[in-house]
């Protein structure tokens, strides 16, 4: 091992060694690593922002929508098992039709569980194109919605 590897080895080890006394030796209100629970809890961003706000006293303005994050897609697991093989015969069919509101006067038979959404409350999208995502919604047996409110 090189002179300046070791010299560099041994200065990380007295760091380290350092901010592990003074993790678990100092008063817990005052530690750093009172900090590690915390945003564990809140996450960074709150924390940051909880600081902006206090420190100016008023409300962040948010360019766009709220930070929440309603679809955690980072949870989403995916099974790469049937990359390899088909859970089923590829010769069997398999049906995908669904009834929303079986009980109800008129019930909605879909082919497919799928439904195209409403788009921006029914103003960002043309005539045209609303009449042509209905057409496509009835060629594959599901419905769509136009997003416009009563």
């Amino acid at each position: 091992m090189s002179f300046m590897s070791n010299m560099m080895r041994n200065g990380m080890a007295e760091m380290m060694q350092d901010m592990w006394e003074r993790m678990v030796s100092d008063n817990y209100t005052r530690s750093d690593f009172a900090m590690y629970p915390l945003l564990q809890k809140i996450g960074i961003r709150a924390l940051i922002e909880s600081n902006l706000r206090a420190s100016d006293g008023e409300v962040l303005d948010r360019p766009l929508g709220s930070p929440i994050v309603l679809s955690e897609w980072e949870k989403l697991l995916l099974n790469p098992v049937f990359l390899n093989k088909f859970p089923v015969d590829d010769k069997e069919d398999i049906d995908t039709s669904t009834t929303i509101g079986p009980q109800a006067e008129n019930p909605l038979n879909l082919d497919i569980p799928i439904i195209i959404t409403g788009m921006s409350w029914g103003t960002a999208l043309s005539l045209k194109m609303k009449r042509t995502l209905a057409r496509a919604a009835s060629k594959t047996g599901t419905a769509t919605n136009t997003g416009e409110s009563p």
